[in-house]
């Protein structure tokens, strides 16, 4: 998020930037449009100050050096009464035009410095737009690099991430494999051993039938002893009383045959198994959250820790029943305690 705020920003400030560009050029435009005007306003204003100063030279030429319309003159030249006033109103209409004219160039000449002074800032404008469309470029240019640099970054971030997600799936994939394949071995031993109990209780239960069968036929035989012994016992008292003589001791009763000892009982479930490793324990039997498929499992086991060449031993005698590689267990001993309590 923190990458894709970055590019949004220096997305809009690229934007801003070509943006300030675009108004800085048509300002510029403008302003040069504006110098070019200024420059014609300028050529125009001093053509026409030129041609009014042509006017006041050749009035006053005319005036004061080729009609000699002075006072003394006019009276020296003047050839009656009516010829005075004529020649005075001519040279008052000639002065008035002359005033007039000069009026008229001194306005022209104000035009004149004005459009001077406006072509000047107008150029002024075009230079400092000039300037600022020149940073303006190294502005925009810096923001579009800016904004290529957090674009690549972000696709660099994009690819970091599908790439760290495609290996976690790849080790999800095979852990859950090896899952797989140990609560298939843990089926198959679990199977084995129940396998194994049974045939230990099916043992059990035959040694029992054969041991009840033997009792039974061991008290038929002595009973039938017994029975025997009996009539033997019948037999010498009626042949003593028949030849008149004393009866003889009796023979001794038939005992039964010494049992064997019975097999000693299975330990009581008083926690008697022991450690089969000195290593620390790194799992304790229960459920847990798995770390890489996040799934609540039991698992089935204690599981001790420690260095390679560590020797193990049988925590309770036993009897083993595999010894080996045993798939995703690895190398192992299975060892049957019996059933417990």
């Amino acid at each position: 998020p923190g990458a894709r705020a970055a590019v949004d920003q220096a997305q809009a400030e690229a934007s801003a930037a070509r943006q300030r560009d675009a108004q800085l050029a048509e300002e510029l435009s403008l302003a040069e449009a504006a110098v070019t005007a200024a420059g014609l306003a300028l050529t125009e204003r001093t053509g026409q100050a030129d041609a009014t100063e042509k006017v006041v030279a050749s009035v006053a030429r005319e005036v004061y050096q080729g009609s000699g319309f002075t006072p003394l003159t006019i009276l020296v030249e003047a050839e009656s009464a009516g010829d005075y006033a004529d020649m005075v109103a001519f040279a008052a209409v000639a002065r008035r035009s002359q005033n007039q004219a000069l009026s008229r160039l001194r306005v022209q000449q104000v035009d004149i410095r004005n459009a001077e002074a406006r072509l000047t800032a107008e150029r002024e404008r075009v230079e400092e737009l000039k300037r600022l469309a020149a940073e303006q470029v190294l502005t925009t240019e810096a923001a579009e690099d800016a904004a290529r640099d957090a674009q690549a970054a972000l696709q660099t971030l994009v690819t970091a991430e599908d790439e760290a997600v495609a290996q976690f799936a790849a080790a999800k994939a095979a852990e859950e494999a090896d899952i797989a394949a140990l609560e298939a071995e843990g089926d198959r031993l679990e199977a084995q051993l129940a396998a194994i109990a049974e045939a230990e209780r099916q043992a059990e239960l035959e040694r029992q039938r054969v041991a009840a069968a033997e009792a039974e036929a061991e008290r038929q035989r002595v009973a039938e002893a017994e029975r025997q012994r009996q009539a033997e016992i019948a037999r010498q008292r009626a042949e003593a009383a028949a030849n008149n003589r004393p009866v003889p001791p009796p023979p001794p009763p038939v005992r039964a045959a010494p049992r064997p000892p019975a097999a000693p009982a299975p330990p009581a479930s008083d926690g008697f198994l022991l450690r089969p490793s000195d290593g620390r324990i790194s799992s304790q039997f229960g459920y847990r959250i798995h770390p890489i498929t996040g799934v609540r499992k039991l698992h089935t086991g204690t599981d001790f820790a420690a260095p390679c060449g560590s020797p193990i031993r049988a925590a309770a005698d036993g009897r083993i029943v595999s010894a080996g590689w045993g798939g995703g267990y690895g190398n192992f001993t299975v060892i049957s305690h019996g059933n417990v309590g």
